[in-house]
C-alpha cells in the first residue's frame, strides 16, 4: 500500500511540475514586446471557453507620475469599436428595422436627405458596403476624412464630404477599402432607426443587459479623459490632438481588456453564454465579403475560423482575437510604436502560449466565469 501511494505522489509531482502556468510564460513576451516597441503600459485579459483564466496589468498608466496601471483602468480601444458597431447593425437587422440591402442615402435611403442632398452616385452605397468596407470609398489614408477638421462635429462633416466635397467621386467602385468614414455613417444609421444618440443605443441595446457599465465613449475633446482612464504616450503624433470622441462608431471607445474580453463571450458564438445576437445573426456578421476573404462586418476573418480587429491611434495599440479553439483574447496599450513590426509581434504575442497544451489554465487566483444574462 506504502508502495503505491509512493508511485502515486511521485507521478503527481512530475505531472505537476511539467505543467506551465501562464503568469510566467505571459510576463516573458510581455515585457519582451513593451521594451523592443517601448510600450508604457499594456492590459491583458483571456478567456477560455468564456470563463476569464488570465488577468493582468503591465507598465504605467502615467508614467511621469509612476501610477502602475491596472485591471480596471480604461484605455482607448481605437477600432475594436468597429465590432461593437457591427453588433449594433445587425442587431436592428434581427429587429425587422433595417436589412443590409437598404440603401443609405437619398430618397430611398434610411438617412434620405438628413445630411443634405448627396451626391447622386452615393445613393445606391448599402449598409452592407458600409460595414464591410467594399464602397472603395472614404479610405483609410493620409487624406481620412476622420482625421481632418476637429472643430466640426460628426454630422457637419459627414453633410460636407457627401455634398460639396464630393465632386471628384465618379463612381462608388465597389472594391474593399478599409473606411473609417463609412463605421461613422453607421452610428448615424443607428441613431436614424432607434431614435437614441449611437451611445445610448449600445448601452441600452448591448452593454446594459450584460452589465458591463464601464465600456463607454471617450470623452470630448474640451472635458479630457475619464477619471479612471489612463495616459497615452507617442512620439510620432500628439495623442490629444484628435476628436476621440467623434470617432464614436469606428474608434471611439474607451474599456478595460477584462470588460471587452467579456463583451466577446457574448458575440462569439461559442455558446457558453447566451449572445446578444442569433446564432444565425453571428454567422452572417462573420461572413466576409466577396471583396476580401478575410474581412466579414467588423471583423477580420480566415479559413481556420478566427476572428480578430486590431486598433491603431497615436498613443494606442490594440487587438482581440476569438480563436476557434475557445480562447479569446484582448491586448490594449497605451503607447503606439513607429516600428514595422509592432502588429505581426502583438498578433504573435500569445498564440504560442494559447497553443501549449502544458499550459495549466485553470488556476484559482484568474478562474471567474463569465455571469450569464438574466
Amino acid at each position: 500500500m506504502k508502495y503505491l501511494i509512493c508511485i502515486f505522489l511521485l507521478t503527481f509531482k512530475l505531472s505537476f511540475s511539467q505543467s506551465l502556468y501562464p503568469e510566467a510564460e505571459i510576463d516573458k513576451v510581455v515585457t519582451h514586446f513593451m521594451t523592443t516597441h517601448k510600450v508604457v503600459g499594456l492590459q491583458i485579459a483571456i478567456t477560455k471557453n468564456e470563463k476569464i483564466v488570465f488577468q493582468k496589468s503591465y507598465g504605467y498608466a502615467d508614467k511621469e507620475n509612476k501610477i502602475a496601471v491596472n485591471n480596471n483602468h480604461l484605455f482607448r480601444i481605437a477600432s475594436l469599436s468597429k465590432a461593437i458597431t457591427a453588433v449594433g447593425i445587425y442587431k436592428l437587422i434581427e429587429q425587422g428595422k433595417l436589412k443590409l440591402e437598404d440603401q443609405v442615402f437619398g430618397q430611398n435611403g434610411v438617412l434620405q436627405n438628413d445630411f443634405g442632398t448627396p451626391k447622386k452616385v452615393l445613393e445606391s452605397i448599402t449598409i452592407q458596403q458600409l460595414l464591410q468596407h467594399t464602397t472603395g470609398l472614404w479610405t483609410n489614408d493620409n487624406n481620412d476624412p476622420m482625421f481632418r477638421n476637429n472643430a466640426i462635429n460628426i454630422n457637419d462633416l459627414i453633410r460636407d464630404e457627401i455634398t460639396k466635397n464630393a465632386s471628384s467621386i465618379k463612381k462608388v467602385p465597389n472594391v474593399y477599402a478599409y473606411s473609417n468614414f463609412g463605421y461613422a455613417i453607421l452610428g448615424r444609421v443607428i441613431e436614424k432607426i432607434s431614435g437614441k444618440s449611437y451611445e445610448k443605443y449600445i448601452q441600452d441595446a448591448i452593454l446594459k443587459p450584460i452589465r458591463l457599465h464601464s465600456i463607454k465613449l471617450a470623452q470630448k475633446n474640451e472635458l479630457g479623459t475619464w477619471q479612471d482612464e489612463v495616459k497615452y504616450y507617442s512620439d510620432a503624433f500628439n495623442p490629444y490632438n484628435m476628436n476621440v470622441n467623434r470617432m464614436d462608431a469606428h474608434g471611439g471607445w474607451i474599456a478595460s481588456a477584462t470588460d471587452y474580453v467579456k463583451l466577446m463571450a457574448y458575440m462569439d458564438g461559442f455558446g457558453h453564454t447566451e449572445d446578444v445576437l442569433l446564432p444565425e445573426t453571428i454567422q452572417k456578421m462573420t461572413t466576409p465579403s466577396a471583396q476580401n476573404q478575410n474581412y466579414a462586418s467588423g471583423w477580420a476573418v480566415n479559413s481556420n475560423n478566427n476572428w480578430w480587429h486590431t486598433g491603431s491611434l497615436p498613443g494606442t495599440v490594440s487587438e482581440m482575437i476569438r480563436g476557434s479553439n475557445g480562447f479569446n483574447w484582448v491586448v490594449l496599450c497605451n503607447s503606439s510604436s513607429e516600428s514595422p513590426n509592432i502588429f505581426s509581434d502583438l498578433d504573435n504575442l500569445l498564440w504560442p502560449i494559447i497553443n501549449n497544451s502544458d499550459i495549466n489554465w485553470k488556476t484559482k487566483i484568474f478562474m471567474e466565469n463569465i455571469r450569464r444574462r438574466r
